[in-house]
């Protein structure tokens, strides 16, 4: 229960700093200006190298903004499991905690009963009971019925006595764990609390990187559209384009490796039942 949390913390924080990378490589680019753009419309070469250059700075924003996203949607989801692990924490502590007051208020009984058995054989003297039935002027079926009840008596007091020990242990282990319980409910409710934070902050920085990404692409569109003769619509379905062609050929290489790593742990589980029938033949 407790690994999936820190393994999720550390892909959010992983993911957080390779976005951070990839700002900071954004941060020390320098974009062309409107008079450089012009100035490398002079001759086809250095049309050429501007249009090559703008298309890298806005594949490297594009990489940027999934960085960011991806980063948010990873510290949401370690935030959500964290979210999930306290609420579990807190209904354990809440059913060890019922358990608990239960325990107790069986053990509060069942002294009750024994205190007030007490009193009345405080009441009765200080001369044994049998004794004094026995020393009584009254015999017959009177003396027997009584010595009965005095019996009985013993018996039940001694059957109280072993539920208010068995009930003490429970309310001991009862108490350890419920301690036990509540500080794992808070431990995972501060965990939960700096993930959600954690999370937030992600969704902060990538909504304001990217509202300034995308002023910046606006304007490295515009610029291609000017060294290409064409529209920045164009340049833009064009560049959609580009990046649904490589988000295809990611996820089909992603798609094989798995299947690649599929088929491998099934032949090496095929190869292990077959050692082990051969062995048992």
């Amino acid at each position: 229960m407790r690994t999936r949390p820190r393994m999720l913390g550390a892909a959010a924080l992983v993911a957080l700093f390779v976005a951070s990378l990839s700002l900071q490589a954004r941060a020390d680019e320098t974009y062309p200006s409107w008079a450089d753009v012009e100035a490398a419309r002079s001759t086809t070469a250095t049309t050429q190298a501007a249009v090559v250059r703008i298309t890298a700075l806005l594949s490297g924003l594009h990489a940027t903004a999934a960085a960011l996203g991806d980063a948010a949607v990873v510290a949401n989801g370690a935030a959500a499991t964290a979210q999930a692990d306290s609420a579990t924490a807190a209904a354990r502590a809440a059913v060890l905690s019922a358990r608990l007051s239960v325990a107790s208020e069986k053990t509060r009984a069942a002294n009750v009963q024994l205190g007030r058995i007490g009193a009345q054989l405080y009441r009765a003297g200080s001369v044994g009971v049998v004794t004094r039935l026995l020393l009584s002027a009254d015999g017959g079926p009177d003396l027997l019925y009584r010595l009965g009840v005095t019996t009985r008596l013993g018996e039940t007091t001694a059957g109280i006595q072993q539920e208010a020990l068995a009930q003490a242990n429970v309310v001991q282990s009862a108490s350890k764990e419920a301690a036990a319980a509540a500080a794992e409910r808070d431990r995972l409710a501060r965990t939960a609390q700096s993930r959600a934070a954690a999370a937030a902050a992600a969704e902060r920085t990538a909504d304001e990187q990217l509202a300034v990404q995308s002023a910046t692409a606006g304007v490295l569109v515009a610029q291609l559209a000017s060294l290409k003769n064409s529209t920045a619509e164009t340049e833009r379905s064009f560049l959609a384009g580009v990046a649904a062609d490589e988000a295809y050929k990611t996820q089909q290489a992603e798609a094989a490796r798995a299947a690649e790593a599929a088929a491998a742990q099934a032949a090496a589980g095929r190869g292990a039942a077959g050692g082990g029938g051969g062995g048992s033949g």
